[in-house]
């Protein structure tokens, strides 16, 4: 990882290089209990477009995120890996979740 200002220096938790000028965003996503929770934090407010997909890459779930918290039940998908999905207007951004 590098800093793109010299000499300032990088510290757990900062988000370097991640984000184009003007979007600052930060989101997580887990599951548990057939519920996958979405948390998006960012000062725009923006629509955004939400999926998930099998690890072959075929969409499995699809949805817009209006809130910064938003819950989804996933009881109709199978024990596995998937590819949960985020996308702005400007950017799209993807984390590997694991349903047991």
């Amino acid at each position: 990882a590098y800093n793109e200002t010299v000499d300032n220096g990088i510290y757990a938790g900062t988000l370097i290089g991640a984000f184009p000028e003007g979007l600052d965003i930060y989101w997580t996503v887990y599951a548990f209990d057939h519920q996958l929770y979405v948390y998006i934090g960012t000062p725009q407010t923006e629509d955004f477009k939400f999926r998930i997909f099998d690890i072959n890459g075929s969409l499995m779930f699809s949805s817009h995120l209006m809130d910064k918290y938003s819950t989804f039940d996933l009881k109709a998908l199978a024990a596995g890996v998937y590819l949960v999905e985020i996308q702005s207007s400007m950017n799209r951004y993807t984390k590997k979740i694991f349903l047991p």
